[in-house]
């Protein structure tokens, strides 16, 4: 077996993940996962992959083979649980999972505000009550000054989780700047944020091309094109920036895929780099306008 490191000018050591092997014998680490984490951490570059069991048992790691898989497995859900814990502690995740919360509420808000002014509307005369300027008032703010019933009680869980969402918002916004700063200045910090989310991490989304980015959040409508011959999506979630959905019907397929592949750049510089550049914004952003005219 060739050596795979070299300690000094007079040595030659093969590392394993349960302990050295030098001209003088086993040097074996120890048994402890945390030391054998650390252990990884340290020598994983230069350390022997896939040694067979036999090496383990010579070296004193094990006794038998079901020793040695239970041991190597036991290290794989450690390792496994710490590279876990690093992620989900990293910008990226808590910026994904914001994106889904914020996706729940309103789902939430949509449904109780559906109901509550479906009530409102049996409940009230049919000139209904008026706001300032004879115009109808909100049906959730009307309904929350009521009476103290439980639908008052809802309302008033409604209106303060509006107000939540707004700050859960103003926050995705402000940390989509700081991990997408690039696709934030092409599309906004919201869109660029459920892109992200949609795509499930930020090296995945830099991986792929623009036709795939131009169709993100069209799943229903590509499946509908696949199986019962329904015209194929122009566009997905970036159908929410202005660009997309205040272009002209006719014009909104080649805006589309003008951002798409202004957004394929900016998720590589965001992903490789991690900062602004805004001479490579400034030039897909004219592209897109250009895009954009008849």
């Amino acid at each position: 077996m060739q050596p795979v490191s070299q300690i000094g000018d007079r040595s030659r050591v093969q590392r394993y993940w349960f302990g050295d092997r030098d001209a003088a014998g086993w040097m074996p680490a120890s048994p402890s996962l945390s030391s054998l984490l650390a252990r990884l951490e340290e020598y994983g570059p230069v350390m022997e992959a896939y040694p067979c069991w036999e090496t383990a048992m010579e070296g004193g790691c094990c006794a038998t083979r079901e020793e040695y898989d239970t041991l190597l497995h036991d290290l794989c859900m450690a390792r496994m649980g710490a590279g876990l814990r690093v992620y989900h502690q990293s910008g990226e995740a808590r910026l994904i999972r914001m994106v889904l919360m914020m996706r729940e509420s309103d789902l939430m808000i949509s449904r109780v505000t559906e109901q509550i002014e479906s009530w409102s509307g049996m409940m009230t005369p049919a000139d209904g009550d008026a706001g300032e300027g004879g115009r109808p008032g909100d049906p959730v703010r009307i309904l929350a000054d009521a009476h103290g019933d439980g639908i008052a009680s809802l309302c008033h869980s409604l209106l303060a989780m509006r107000a939540s969402r707004h700050l859960l918002s103003r926050d995705i916004a402000s940390l989509a700047g700081e991990i997408l700063p690039n696709c934030s200045a092409l599309v906004g910090p919201l869109v660029a944020a459920r892109l992200l989310a949609a795509a499930g991490s930020l090296s995945r989304l830099s991986r792929m091309p623009g036709s795939a980015i131009q169709v993100i959040g069209a799943r229903n409508a590509f499946f509908s094109h696949r199986f019962s011959g329904t015209p194929p999506p122009k566009h997905g979630l970036i159908f929410e920036h202005k660009r997309v959905h205040a272009a002209p019907r006719k014009l909104r397929g080649r805006v589309a895929r003008t951002l798409a592949a202004g957004l394929a750049g900016a998720a590589r510089i965001d992903y490789f780099r991690g900062s602004a550049d805004p001479c490579y914004t400034g030039r897909a952003s004219l592209r897109v306008d250009r895009a954009g005219r008849r």
